[in-house]
């Protein structure tokens, strides 16, 4: 439903707050899964579902982007410089950035395991330990 999906604060303390658009709020389990490869939109995303539509999120730990930058144009090549002008928070206020969100279920990898899995390969032990949380979710017995 209509609501804030993060809020964005300047080094001056200004706050902006992006909202979803209108809509109607349907009623469905949500489940997450992340990594330490999950960052800046992703963690956005992560947290506005958490912290508004009851999602579970499950992995490991994101990597802690919660920074915005922009491009100033330097020179007459096309050349920039790569600022950062603000930090996002989630709904709820979380702190992303250096510290990534934290999942609801902890769900690593074995050691050795490099995580070099197909798309909705079960045999991924992350991707399995989410699909048993979301079956927790719908009250389906496996």
């Amino acid at each position: 439903d209509k609501g804030i999906v993060c809020s964005v604060k300047d080094k001056y303390g200004n706050t902006d707050y992006y909202y979803t658009s209108e809509g109607k709020m349907i009623d469905v389990p949500l489940v997450v899964l992340v990594n330490e490869n999950s960052a800046s939109s992703a963690e956005i995303l992560t947290g506005a579902l958490k912290d508004r539509a009851d999602a579970t999120v499950v992995g490991v730990n994101t990597y802690g982007k919660g920074i915005m930058q922009a491009v100033i144009p330097v020179g007459s090549d096309g050349s920039g410089a790569q600022i950062t002008v603000a930090q996002y928070f989630t709904p709820n206020g979380t702190v992303v950035h250096g510290v990534g969100l934290a999942p609801d279920v902890v769900a690593e990898l074995p050691e050795g395991d490099k995580g070099v899995y197909q798309f909705a390969d079960m045999n991924d032990p992350q991707l399995a330990k989410a699909y048993e949380v979301m079956l927790e979710k719908l009250g389906v017995k496996d």
